[in-house]
C-alpha cells in the first residue's frame, strides 16, 4: 500500500475498457459492465498509483449467457400497442418457455 490515490483500469473482455478512480487505498470501488452478445469474456483489472507504480493484472472469466427471459420481456413491452406482436408471441412463445 503506498498510501497515494489509486486507479482501477479495467480491461472487460469485448474490446472496451475504462478507468475507475482515483480513489484512495483501502476504499472499495465499483465497476459495472453490460455485454451484449453471449460468450465468455475474460476480465482483466490492475491498480496504479499516482506515481505510476503499477500492480499485476488480475483476471476473471466469466460466461454471459443470453436469457429467454430478456426475449420475452421484449415482446410483452410492445404487446399493448401492437396485437400482431402478441399474437406471434402466443403462437412461438410456448416453444420458448
Amino acid at each position: 500500500e503506498s498510501g497515494y490515490d489509486l486507479i482501477y483500469f479495467v480491461h472487460w473482455g469485448d474490446g472496451s475498457s475504462e478507468s475507475v478512480g482515483p480513489s484512495p487505498p483501502g476504499v472499495e470501488v465499483e465497476a459495472t459492465h453490460t455485454w451484449h452478445k453471449k460468450g465468455s469474456y475474460e476480465i482483466r483489472a490492475k491498480a496504479q498509483d499516482e506515481n505510476g507504480l503499477e500492480g499485476p493484472w488480475g483476471e476473471l472469466q466469466v460466461t454471459m449467457p443470453r436469457d429467454r427471459l430478456l426475449i420475452y420481456s421484449l415482446f410483452l413491452k410492445f404487446s399493448d400497442s401492437y396485437p400482431f406482436i402478441q399474437y406471434l408471441f402466443e403462437i412461438f412463445g410456448r416453444n420458448i418457455k
